[in-house]
């Protein structure tokens, strides 16, 4: 249940949110958050590592930067989201928690978009990074309304809190990339 959930939150916002917030009232096992999300931020990496691997004239240590920066960007992203949402996003109406899974499963289509960085260019993966932050924001936008019940500017701001502390890690691990791999 929980790969196709993940698969919808990723493709299909707008018909997963509703999912995972009845999955969530009925009290159904769920992974906890950051596991979740760092799960599909290690493939987002391992995906990378492949690429590097791959590419001609790769070498042993070009290969460990690009791991390294990797694992940085999509699981430092995860960890980013799910400790850092809660405290930025304060709520009367909702729990820690309850922020710690919005934001895990808003910042999903930015990890994902990782995965497609199998294929080596830098070029590809900056703008897989872009569409990833673009559907990651729309999910936010979504989620933040279905899930903790926002709307307005703490809607907005949720939303723009979700897609920042998302995409820093990744353009960050995408720069180091390019910067120290020989």
């Amino acid at each position: 249940m929980i790969i196709a959930l993940t698969a919808k939150l990723i493709a299909v916002p707008e018909e997963a949110w509703p999912r995972l917030v009845s999955t969530c009232e009925r009290g159904e096992p769920l992974p906890p958050p950051v596991g979740h999300a760092a799960t599909v931020g290690a493939l987002s990496a391992l995906a990378t590592i492949v690429g590097a691997a791959i590419t001609v004239g790769a070498s042993v240590g070009g290969t460990v930067v690009h791991a390294l920066a990797a694992v940085a960007g999509y699981v430092g992203a995860a960890v980013g989201c799910t400790s850092l949402a809660p405290m930025l996003i304060r709520l009367s109406t909702s729990s820690p928690d309850q922020v710690a899974r919005y934001a895990s499963a808003a910042v999903l289509p930015l990890l994902a978009s990782g995965i497609l960085c199998v294929v080596p260019l830098t070029v590809l993966a900056l703008g897989w990074t872009t569409l990833g932050t673009i559907l990651c924001a729309r999910s936010s936008w979504i989620g933040a309304n279905a899930m903790l019940g926002l709307s307005g500017r703490p809607r907005r701001n949720a939303t723009i809190v979700v897609a920042a502390v998302g995409a820093v890690p990744v353009l960050t691990g995408i720069a180091l990339r390019i910067l120290l791999a020989p």
